[in-house]
């Protein structure tokens, strides 16, 4: 599943910045109980639920710009790929209310984008994938298998109610 969404500064930042700050989140909890560190440690649930919030209504927006693809392959298909980062824009927004959720979905996601990454250095750009193209292609595949459960069961009603 190669990734061709955009790089530089933005990728850059989206791939790694902001899943190493979900990471961040948890261990600044400590911060929230004292001092100055406990007016700006209140705010953090807050920013990270901003962030995520915008990166979900960004690739929203961007997910609707290929409709053209939602009933296309599972290879480079943005559709998904947007969906998936827009799942996780919303994650992200919904875990910095828990830092070891937070925790959880950062080091997740950087894992991901590190392998992703990896296995398109080895084995050539085609195979590189991020952690919004691997939700993604889970949505997909749960959309498809929704697609397959509907259409078997009217066809079961068809054909009972055709006796």
């Amino acid at each position: 599943m190669a990734e061709h969404e955009g790089g530089g500064a933005g990728g850059f930042l989206e791939k790694y910045i902001l899943p190493a700050a979900h990471v961040a989140e948890h261990f600044a909890e400590p911060l929230m109980h004292s001092g100055v560190g406990a007016t700006v440690g209140k705010a953090l649930p807050f920013l990270g639920a901003a962030i995520g919030g915008g990166q979900a209504a960004y690739h929203g927006y961007e997910m609707m710009q290929h409709t053209d693809q939602a009933q296309g392959s599972y290879a480079n298909n943005e559709f998904y790929t947007e969906m998936g980062e827009a799942t996780l824009g919303g994650a992200g927004a919904a875990a910095s209310f828990c830092p070891p959720a937070a925790l959880y979905l950062g080091a997740g996601e950087l894992a991901l984008n590190g392998l992703g990454a990896l296995s398109g250095a080895v084995l050539g750009d085609d195979y590189s994938f991020s952690a919004g193209s691997v939700v993604g292609g889970i949505e997909h595949g749960v959309a498809d298998a929704g697609a397959a459960i509907g259409g078997a069961a009217s066809s079961a009603w068809d054909t009972v109610t055709s006796w």
